[in-house]
């Protein structure tokens, strides 16, 4: 499952860079060119944000597998289920890279990383407190903490879908803020540093 997942996210982070399309023009000026890099800007945003957030993804992923001691088919399929929501990734960043102001492509980016966030949320709490398929020396608390931080970037994410279509700005620095709180996994704390 876990490789899987990691060839899926591989082929979605190298589907982002195929939206940054380099200019055709017929023997341009430094200005000309100067001017085409600042029409992209909006393109290579959305493609930096969204390369960083699919491998905070996949951090994220490869820290939650090491702590699952087998799998059964319900949780293959909540994983397919992040994966594809994961794969629409790649459209939704073409999209709000075209129209980075409009509340519909803003809308439509963070609703679609919200549903991936509620995928991995709806997997951890199968593994932890459903199937029971974690490692038993993950504390009950840990796996409550966990499930709360879970909640808390899924709840946000979505709330930024809604949030674009009254305040398009502040939708769009939700967005940008929720991957940074978590670069890193935290689900055992100390304990979560080992070499993967």
């Amino acid at each position: 499952m876990e490789a899987f997942s990691d060839g899926v996210t591989a082929i979605v982070v190298t589907l982002l860079v195929f939206h940054l399309a380099v200019p055709k023009l017929h023997d341009p000026t430094s200005s000309e060119l100067w001017h085409e890099l600042g029409v992209l800007t909006p393109k290579f945003v959305s493609f930096a944000v969204s390369f960083f957030t699919v491998a905070i993804f996949w951090v994220n992923h490869h820290h939650f597998m090491h702590r699952v001691t087998h799998t059964d088919w319900k949780l293959l399929w909540l994983n397919n289920l992040l994966l594809f929501w994961l794969t629409t990734v790649p459209f939704t960043t073409a999209f709000i890279g075209d129209y980075p102001r409009e509340p519909v492509a803003v809308g439509v980016y963070a609703f679609s990383l919200g549903m991936a966030g509620l995928s991995f949320t709806l997997m951890g709490r199968y593994v932890f407190f459903g199937g029971l398929l974690a490692d038993p020396s993950v504390a009950v608390e840990e796996r409550l903490r966990e499930r709360r931080r879970s909640w808390i970037g899924t709840g946000l994410y979505l709330a930024a879908a809604g949030l674009a279509f009254v305040w398009v700005y502040a939708a769009l620095a939700i967005i940008v803020v929720i991957p940074f709180a978590y670069v890193i996994p935290n689900l055992l704390g100390s304990d979560g540093d080992e070499a993967v």
